[in-house]
């Protein structure tokens, strides 16, 4: 008679071993033996019936959220969203910058080209071309006013019977003696030379004074920057048109057109012979300086041998 086969002891696993078991459980997809192992071991130990618990809640859970339907605005709304760069370049537009950063950018601009065009225009140019002075005249080619006759009555009837007696002898030689020679009147010859005498009266009377000085010097560019400095230091102050040693280049040298102090006008001439000789003279001027002040133009002519040579190519051109 055989013996009765002996069952196999039932299957434990580890606590671990049901942990990693414990997803597989919940699905019901183990094997028999290894469910009721599983099963076992839920019954002796709490944690794992907690973890299990929560397996089984958030199966629910997923299977409420699958449920969900996204509404078709949703879904219109998901499909027409921009890429983040597209958003970038719509806030960086010009027309989506907010008013006060728009003004500030403007005005930036705006000041940037002004000053742009204040160094790239030639002001230097324009301005010597605007104040350029015309010819210095000399002193012989100053027209002196005409000495004013005595328009009384006795002097202009001698000039009245002066013409009366040449038109008379004029006419006899020319005119044949048949005709009557008409003579004129004194009266006439009076209504003539009254309107002479009224435009004689009437010419402006030069009552100022203006000084004119020459003097010619190597390198005169840099000697006349000390002489305006000269000037401004004794109280001197412009009274042309063009700034106070202005250069010129044809001919080449500085131009001074300045007020200066009576009290300094021997100091100024002193100054400058220690640099060369000072031709001056004394010009009538129809321009009355105030009290205490005399009206001087000075011309430095340049000697250094550029200056010449250039002088010279600018008469030959001529």
């Amino acid at each position: 008679m055989s013996e009765p086969r002996l069952s196999p002891p039932e299957r434990q696993l580890s606590r671990f071993m049901c942990e990693e078991l414990l997803y597989e459980y919940a699905e019901d997809r183990l094997d028999a033996e290894r469910q009721k192992a599983v099963s076992l071991a839920l019954q002796s130990q709490p944690e794992l019936q907690n973890e299990f618990a929560s397996i089984k809640l958030a199966k629910e859970y997923c299977s409420q959220i699958s449920k969900t339907k996204i509404s078709t605005l949703q879904i219109e709304n998901l499909k027409s969203a921009k890429p983040i760069y597209s958003l970038i370049i719509e806030r960086l537009r010009y027309r989506n910058w907010p008013d006060l950063l728009q003004w500030t950018v403007q005005a930036f601009v705006l000041s940037s080209l002004v000053a742009g065009a204040a160094l790239i225009i030639p002001w230097g140019r324009i301005e010597r071309r605007l104040t350029q002075p015309k010819s210095i005249p000399s002193a012989e080619n100053v027209i002196k006013p005409p000495s004013i006759p005595d328009a009384s009555l006795p002097a202009i009837s001698v000039a009245a019977t002066k013409a009366v007696n040449s038109t008379a002898a004029i006419t006899k030689s020319k005119k044949p003696a048949t005709k009557p020679v008409i003579k004129p009147t004194a009266k006439s010859a009076i209504r003539k030379a009254q309107p002479q005498a009224a435009a004689v009266a009437a010419a402006p009377k030069l009552k100022g004074v203006l000084y004119r000085m020459w003097m010619a010097i190597p390198h005169a560019n840099v000697v006349g920057e000390i002489i305006r400095h000269k000037i401004l230091t004794l109280g001197g102050h412009k009274a042309g048109e063009v700034r106070l040693g202005w250069h010129r280049t044809h001919p080449r040298g500085v131009y001074f057109h300045f007020a200066l102090p009576k009290k300094h006008y021997n100091t100024i001439i002193l100054f400058l012979k220690k640099y060369a000789q000072v031709a001056i003279s004394k010009d009538p001027s129809s321009r009355i300086m105030p009290k205490g002040e005399v009206r001087i133009i000075l011309w430095v002519q340049d000697l250094t041998p550029e200056a010449k040579a250039n002088d010279r190519q600018e008469k030959s051109s001529k």
